[in-house]
């Protein structure tokens, strides 16, 4: 019988898994980034859009810190995205 490899996809799209492989090279080689659009990043943490789109407008995500612009098109940086929602999350906790 042949079997088949699990998918993965999921698992590869989590904001950890992203991080721990973006961390791992911490050599020069920082073009390997991967940026994420803005329905991945709504996909993973489980946020619309307009969420995104709020928090940009509110200020609460800096351009050129967790995101940035491509002409029109947005990207988000994992890294800086990620800790922002753990910090946000833990303010969010603490209150």
């Amino acid at each position: 019988m042949l079997r088949t490899q699990p998918n993965l996809s999921f698992y590869k799209s989590h904001p950890t898994y992203i991080c721990s492989r973006l961390t791992k090279n911490n050599n020069m080689d920082q073009f390997n980034t991967n940026y994420l659009t803005e329905q991945q990043v709504a996909d993973m943490y489980q946020v619309s859009t307009r969420t995104l789109h709020n928090l940009r407008k509110d200020g609460k995500l800096t351009v050129n810190v967790e995101f940035f612009y491509v002409g029109k098109q947005i990207r988000y940086k994992p890294i800086q995205l990620q800790e922002y929602f753990e910090t946000s999350a833990l303010s969010f906790i603490g209150n």
